[in-house]
């Protein structure tokens, strides 16, 4: 039984097959190269001529995909602040909850932005 076993049961990992390429800018292959793109089908032009309310921009010619059914209301924003500036968001925050207000650093940031630029 003993000729009917590999010399070694252990496996050597094979290399992948694009190992050799650049995976932050890609060359083409002669496999992508030579492949085609699928055929986008034409359509027919309108036979009646369009009356003059008709919308003829670029933008409308094209398809655009719908936006997302929920949308994110806010947007992740991650900034670091100077030393002086976290002693006047915190005291900030003290001071809204001593006058019995809930301010959080995220609402005095936007606050701010709003009363600068809004």
């Amino acid at each position: 039984m003993t000729e009917e076993r590999p010399a070694s049961l252990r496996r050597r990992p094979r290399p992948a097959a694009d190992e050799s390429v650049d995976p932050i800018d890609p060359r083409p292959t002669p496999t992508t190269a030579t492949q085609q793109a699928p055929a986008i089908p034409q359509q027919k032009a309108p036979t009646s001529k369009p009356g003059p309310t008709a919308d003829l921009s670029p933008a409308r010619a094209m398809p655009t995909a719908s936006p997302p059914a929920a949308r994110a209301a806010t947007v992740q924003l991650s900034v670091r602040v100077a030393p002086d500036v976290v002693q006047l968001l915190d005291a900030a925050v003290s001071a809204a909850r001593a006058r019995g207000e809930r301010l959080t650093q995220r609402a005095a940031i936007e606050q701010a932005i709003r009363r600068v630029w809004g």
